[in-house]
């Protein structure tokens, strides 16, 4: 078995184009990964994003989600657990200007 480096095309493009440090893991379907946060070109991202792996297609999943999302934020932790998600820690840009 070889292994090789593919290049893949998505059928929609994220809307919020290259991030640094999000967190990316396997949605407990197996057929999709969910990405959340980062940092942005302006500045920290508090979205929450799905690619369907068959469909190859980013969809935004902000805005199904009800309630208050987690404050912008990169290199947070995150994992599902059954059908919840959990996001945990990270740096994000306080109200006074500096890092938490």
């Amino acid at each position: 078995h070889t292994q090789a480096w593919t290049s893949l095309r998505s059928t929609a493009p994220v809307r919020q184009g290259m991030r640094a440090f999000p967190n990316l893991i396997t949605h407990s379907s197996g057929d999709a990964l969910l990405l959340y946060g980062g940092e942005g070109s302006e500045g920290n991202e508090n979205d929450l994003l799905r690619f369907d792996v068959s469909q190859m297609q980013w969809v935004d999943m902000s805005g199904p989600i009800s309630g208050t999302p987690p404050d912008p934020r990169h290199s947070p932790g995150m994992s599902a657990f059954g059908h919840r998600l959990f996001i945990f820690g990270g740096a994000f840009h306080s109200s006074t200007g500096g890092h938490a």
